[in-house]
């Protein structure tokens, strides 16, 4: 049985565990020298550090439940707490549900008698909420967290395996050699785009050669500062986000999905600097990314 078989087999297989089917996902991922899929893959194996951006299918509305105490040892448990007037460095952390955990933690979880476990409020986010959320009777916030059902972990993995299906079954279907490692520059594309596609959908954009994942989840409709924040996280530099901004205020579309002159000639430019690499992002990444940023800026 070939890889992509082998895999494909345990991805419809109950009794096999993802944890397993990852591993062999690395393995293809080395064959096909693909560096966005080696680090989907490892962060999935591993777990995401907090400095790497989460796929949306880890992320949920959050419920947040806390205790609190008074006087006489007096204890209120299972208290829901209210979010919108909590601290902003609170609340960006209590809306959202973001699961961080590798796969072998979650298949843990979910085969465990327990049906459903806690993700802890963190002691200094617990007191700097408690001039936000109050009780009566001098009633304090001494601890808070969010609850994770099974069935939110179940759908984690659901869409793991999924995404991993459907890049595998794009990949049969393109008659790509998997084994063949001088591929064309066109065929690298072609594999690239599949992995995009299929793993992070529409929304979601690889800088191809810079070995990092960015989204554009983090821009705001007609909010100037989330588009410009998200440029700079590109690394594009000062001088150029400047640029834009004066093109934003100085010129508006002419009509829906179709840029101004102004903002049509800074792309350009973007897309000249990476060209000649001065602009350390991708030729193949570099319009994808820009325009699903003015995209979302524009709410088209």
């Amino acid at each position: 049985m070939d890889l992509l078989e082998g895999i494909k087999c345990d991805l419809v297989n109950e009794n096999v565990n993802l944890a397993n089917t990852l591993r062999k996902a690395k393995i293809l991922a080395s064959k096909l020298q693909l560096q966005e899929f080696k680090d989907w893959v490892k962060f999935e194996l591993e777990g995401y550090s907090d400095d790497v951006e989460l796929p949306s299918y880890r992320i949920f509305p959050a419920q947040n439940i806390g205790t609190f105490s008074g006087p006489l040892q007096s204890v209120a448990r299972n208290v829901t707490l209210p979010t919108s007037n909590l601290p902003e460095f609170v609340k960006s952390f209590a809306e959202e549900l973001k699961i961080h955990s590798g796969i072998g933690q979650l298949e843990a979880m979910l085969n465990s008698d327990s049906e459903s476990f806690q993700k802890k409020w963190s002691q200094e986010a617990i007191i700097l909420s408690r001039d936000s959320v109050k009780m009566s009777g001098n009633m304090v916030l001494v601890d808070a967290y969010q609850p994770i059902t099974k069935h939110i972990i179940a759908g984690i993995i659901d869409n793991i395996k999924n995404k991993l299906l459907d890049f595998i079954i794009e990949l049969e279907n393109s008659d790509i050699d998997i084994n063949d490692r001088s591929r064309k520059k066109e065929t690298k594309k072609q594999i690239r785009n599949l992995f995009k596609v299929n793993v992070y959908g529409d929304n979601n954009y690889v800088a191809s050669g810079e070995n990092v994942i960015q989204s554009t989840e983090q821009v705001n409709e007609g909010d100037k500062n989330s588009l410009l924040d998200y440029l700079r996280s590109l690394e594009v530099s000062e001088e150029d986000v400047e640029k834009l901004s004066s093109a934003l205020e100085n010129e508006s579309p002419s009509k829906k999905g179709e840029f101004g002159d102004k903002i049509k000639g800074w792309l350009g430019n973007m897309v000249s600097k990476a060209a000649s690499g001065a602009w350390k992002v991708s030729l193949e990444a570099a319009p994808q990314l820009i325009i699903a940023a003015l995209n979302k800026y524009y709410g088209w």
